[in-house]
């Protein structure tokens, strides 16, 4: 069968899926405190799954590439049960989806904003819109890192989705080493992009004045 990979990972080709959710057994900001001591980097997305799975999660989780239209989807989630035998006790299968033409480092930020969705109870497709419009509102984006052609409440989902894979993916502890060089002008946007293995957009707004503000509404309570 044709493999396909999301950074380090490699999962069984099948064709897109549609999106289905639900409830995580921890918080995003669970995951982001379990992640944000980590100084070497790039960060394995294995390593989230390998997280995941060590607290209580036993999906069968798969990355898949696939030929996807980035203007229109970078990535998605495909969640179904199997059983290995007609008594057997079902099993929860997720695929995640990213675009395969896409970049490595895009590939590891969508693959790592996916996981967040699937772990999230204030995510995508929570009946809690309040809650995510709320924690949206707060983190905010100085205006040169906002998009104005993007607004309502799937664009407010994707932003927090983005920013906490973001945080994931560049921990604070990385940050707070590589910040007195940045600001030094020793390291660029560029090299901490390369180092992370991330997009440069992001990489630029987790270096950014305004970061210390948004990581820290990520990691308020959501009521």
């Amino acid at each position: 069968m044709k493999r396909f990979t999301c950074g380090n990972q490699s999962s069984p080709g099948v064709a897109p899926g549609f999106f289905v959710t639900y409830r995580g057994i921890m918080e995003a900001r669970d995951l982001l405190l379990a992640f944000e001591d980590r100084t070497s980097l790039p960060v394995d997305v294995n390593d989230v799954v390998k997280y995941l799975r060590d607290h209580g999660n036993d999906d069968d989780i798969e990355f898949v590439g696939a030929d996807l239209d980035s203007d229109i989807l970078q990535g998605a989630v495909k969640i179904w049960h199997a059983r290995n035998g007609v008594y057997a006790e079902p099993k929860r299968m997720v695929n995640i989806f990213y675009n395969r033409a896409e970049p490595k480092d895009w590939q590891r930020l969508i693959c790592c904003k996916e996981l967040l969705h699937l772990i999230d109870p204030t995510g995508a497709y929570s009946s809690n819109q309040q809650a995510i419009e709320k924690l949206a509102d707060e983190i905010g984006l100085p205006p040169e890192m906002q998009d104005p052609f993007k607004a309502g409440f799937g664009t407010n989902v994707d932003r927090v989705a983005e920013l906490r894979a973001a945080a994931l993916l560049l921990p604070w502890a990385a940050r707070e080493i590589m910040l007195p060089y940045f600001e030094d002008g020793k390291l660029s946007i560029t090299d901490i992009a390369r180092q992370a293995d991330i997009p440069r957009k992001y990489a630029g707004i987790v270096m950014h004045p305004a970061w210390e503000g948004i990581y820290g509404s990520m990691m308020r309570k959501v009521d």
